[in-house]
């Protein structure tokens, strides 16, 4: 998953168009539980084995791009294979 595709994900799961910084707490930022289910399904739809419960444990950019990453390791995917649409470029 490319780095700007996560956040673009993130933006438009948010109420209200923010900035968002590697460490901002998504949650704080306005992130809703709905939203956060949404996103890991999306994720997981793109080949990213996450779940909500591992993405809601530390709610931020850098923390997210390292589960993906962990994740995708750990499948034998390369994290630069999942698009954000939910399928693999």
């Amino acid at each position: 998953m490319q780095e700007t595709d996560l956040a673009v994900l993130v933006a438009e799961s948010l109420r209200e168009p923010v900035e968002i910084a590697e460490d901002d707490n998504l949650l704080v930022l306005g992130l809703e539980s709905i939203a956060l289910m949404t996103i890991a399904m999306r994720l997981r739809a793109a080949g990213v084995p996450v779940t909500f419960s591992a993405l809601i444990e530390e709610p931020t950019l850098r923390s997210w791009r390292n589960l993906v990453e962990r994740a995708l390791a750990r499948s034998g995917r390369d994290p630069g294979v999942v698009a954000s649409s939910g399928g693999e470029s």
